[in-house]
C-alpha cells in the first residue's frame, strides 16, 4: 500500500512539473520577471516608476491586450521596471484594491500610485509611461482652480484656454483624471487649463454645465464651446492642433 501511495505521489508530481515545463515553454510571459507571491511585494526596493500587471493566461481581456503589455515590458522594461504576477500561479492575496484581471499597479518607490483595471486605460497608462509623461505623482490640488465663478472673468489670454470642470465622487473623471494632468502639466503654456471643482466652486455656474467632466473651450474670437464628453480623443485633438 505504502509502494502505491508512493507512486501516486510521484505521479502527480510528475504531472506538476509537467504542467510547470508546458507554461514555461507555452506561455509569451514566461520570460519575464514574475513574483511567486503577492507578499514579494514588501520586500521590494525600487528607486523611481515601477510597475507590476496582474493577469491570467486564458483571460480574455488580457488576451485583448497581451501584445501591447508585452512590447511595452521589452522596449521600456529597462526604465521602468515590470513585474508580473499570474492569477494562475500565486495562492496568497492580492493588495486591497486588486479584485480581477487584467489590472495594473504603478508605484513610484514603495509608494502604491494607482490601481488600473480598465483595459483601454490600462493602455493608457503604459503609454504615457514610455513617453515619460506620466503624471500619476501629481493631483487636483497641483492644478489653478477658480474659487468663484467670478474668477474666469479676470482671464485674459490670446490663444486657446480651457476650464476643466470636474468632481469628487465622478467615475468619468477617474477614468480621464490621468489624461487630464498629463495633458494640463504638458500644456501650461500653449493651452492653460484652469480647474474647477463643482463641489467646491461658489456663485451661479454661467454656463451651460449639466454633467461632470466637461470642457469648457474659450477660442479668441469665437464663440466658446462646452465640450460634455471629455476623452483622450478630444484631448489628442487640441493638443495637436486639429481641434475645431
Amino acid at each position: 500500500m505504502r509502494k502505491l501511495y508512493g507512486l501516486i505521489l510521484l505521479g502527480l508530481l510528475g504531472l506538476t512539473l509537467s504542467a510547470c515545463d508546458d507554461w514555461s515553454r507555452t506561455s509569451p510571459y514566461a520570460r519575464y520577471t514574475h513574483l511567486s507571491s503577492w507578499s514579494e511585494l514588501d520586500q521590494m526596493s525600487v528607486d523611481g516608476l515601477w510597475i507590476v500587471y496582474f493577469y491570467l493566461d486564458r483571460c480574455a481581456a488580457c488576451l485583448g491586450i497581451e501584445d501591447d503589455v508585452l512590447n511595452f515590458a521589452t522596449q521600456y522594461g529597462s526604465q521602468i521596471p515590470l513585474y508580473f504576477v499570474n492569477s494562475g500561479r500565486v495562492d496568497d492575496d492580492p493588495p486591497a484594491g486588486v479584485r480581477r484581471v487584467p489590472t495594473l499597479l504603478i508605484y513610484d518607490g514603495d509608494e502604491l500610485i494607482e490601481i488600473v483595471t480598465n483595459e483601454p486605460i490600462i493602455l493608457r497608462r503604459l503609454n504615457t509611461l514610455a513617453e515619460g509623461m506620466y503624471a500619476g505623482q501629481l493631483d487636483y490640488d497641483d492644478f489653478t482652480h477658480f474659487a468663484h465663478w467670478d474668477d474666469y472673468l479676470d482671464i485674459e489670454h490670446e490663444t486657446m484656454w480651457m476650464i476643466y470642470y470636474y468632481a469628487n465622487q465622478c467615475t468619468a473623471c477617474d477614468n480621464i483624471r490621468q489624461d487630464i494632468f498629463s495633458f494640463s502639466a504638458n500644456q501650461l503654456i500653449d493651452i492653460p487649463v484652469y480647474f474647477v471643482n463643482a463641489d467646491t466652486i461658489e456663485g451661479d455656474v454661467p454656463f451651460n454645465l449639466i454633467a461632470t467632466p466637461s470642457l469648457v473651450v474659450f477660442r479668441p474670437g469665437l464663440p466658446l464651446r462646452i465640450e460634455p464628453q471629455v476623452t483622450p480623443t478630444l484631448l489628442d485633438r487640441l493638443r495637436d492642433g486639429t481641434y475645431n
